[in-house]
């Protein structure tokens, strides 16, 4: 709810502000304003009350929104590969493509050659190469499916 109070045709926005207009103009101290009531107190200050619903989100805001939405849920990625789970966030996606490249650029074979790693329990374990390929195919996956969630929500309010 917003909140506003007219007093000598100024608008504040707040029971402080106007309190203190109050204050400079009368030279006037009084108790505060009670729960119930509001209207009926500030108007005999010589001050109209009023409360407005707040405003409805913009598109802008609402687009902004979905995609801290997104990011949350992106950071929780997590992806299974012959029973190995891997975090699939942003983080872990770069160093998992990292080590591949780096792999891959030396002609190691992908299907034996093992990376230590620290799975998402914060066990310790030696995937392949391979597996890791498929953990990050896996994470790249569960990511785009979440990335157009905030572009198809704005589509459906409109």
């Amino acid at each position: 709810m917003i909140k506003k109070y007219i007093y000598q045709d100024q608008e504040y926005l707040s029971a402080y502000l106007v309190r203190d207009a109050i204050l400079k103009a009368e030279n006037m101290i009084f108790g505060e304003e009670p729960e119930e009531g509001k209207a009926e107190f500030w108007a005999a200050l010589g001050v109209t009350y009023t409360e407005e619903p707040d405003p409805e989100p913009t598109p802008e805001e609402l687009l902004a929104e979905a995609k801290i939405e997104r990011a949350k849920k992106v950071a929780k990625i997590k992806v299974t590969v012959d029973g190995m789970e891997f975090d699939g966030d942003e983080t872990a996606q770069t160093r998992m493509g990292r080590t591949i490249a780096a792999a891959v650029a030396l002609g190691v074979d992908i299907n034996t050659y093992t990376q230590t790693w620290v799975l998402a329990d914060n066990t310790v374990a030696t995937p392949t190469i391979k597996q890791l390929a498929q953990a990050l195919k896996l994470a790249g996956e569960a990511q785009t499916d979440l990335w157009t969630v905030p572009y198809t929500a704005e589509l459906k309010a409109e």
